[in-house]
């Protein structure tokens, strides 16, 4: 069996509920999507009840949303390391980072201050230096040396809060970066 990233899987997914339009009648529709067929997914089956395509739509939903899309494995297991001290929540990372915070230095009053919103490019420092993309997706290399990575969380946490980020706030931002 072929190895299939989520989003593969969510396109042959996709595909299945769109070509399986005449759910009573058609029979088994095999799915190609980027070079993986049906089979390779194990989507391939029976003609599909009414409630199946909800149900598939839904678990790969799920299944992208919760975990975190880190594709080198060394960003995965460092997240796995603040994982077991605090379970990360990309939602609440995302809203740590955008949020406008009055606790640190007032001119980096949140993290696009300096990273920008489009995570996926690259941000500048307030003395004018670049900044790599913070998005996991654009910088494979970043969120891969633990020590690193608690540097510039004790820096960048002390500018925009005024406080070291807990356990909970580090594991909810690197939740949300991994994810895109």
């Amino acid at each position: 069996m072929a190895k299939t990233s989520s989003y593969q899987c969510l396109q042959a997914v996709s595909a299945r509920l769109v070509t399986s339009n005449n759910l009573k009648t058609r029979a088994q529709t095999p799915v190609a999507v980027a070079g993986y067929s049906a089979n390779d997914i194990a989507i391939e089956g029976p003609i599909m009840s009414v409630s199946e395509p909800i149900i598939l739509a839904a678990a790969a939903l799920a299944f992208l949303t919760t975990s975190a899309a880190a594709t080198n494995p060394a960003q995965k297991a460092l997240f796995e390391t603040y994982e077991a001290i605090a379970k990360g929540d990309a939602a609440r990372g995302k809203a740590l980072f955008f949020a406008t915070h009055a606790g640190g230095k007032a001119e980096p009053p949140s993290c696009i201050s300096c990273h920008t919103t489009n995570l996926s490019g690259p941000g500048k420092t307030r003395a004018g230096k670049t900044i790599g993309p913070m998005a996991a997706s654009a910088a494979p290399n970043r969120f891969t040396d633990r020590a690193e990575v608690e540097k510039w969380f004790k820096r960048n946490c002390s500018d925009v809060l005024g406080r070291e980020c807990s356990a909970q706030e580090k594991s909810d931002i690197l939740a949300f970066l991994l994810s895109i």
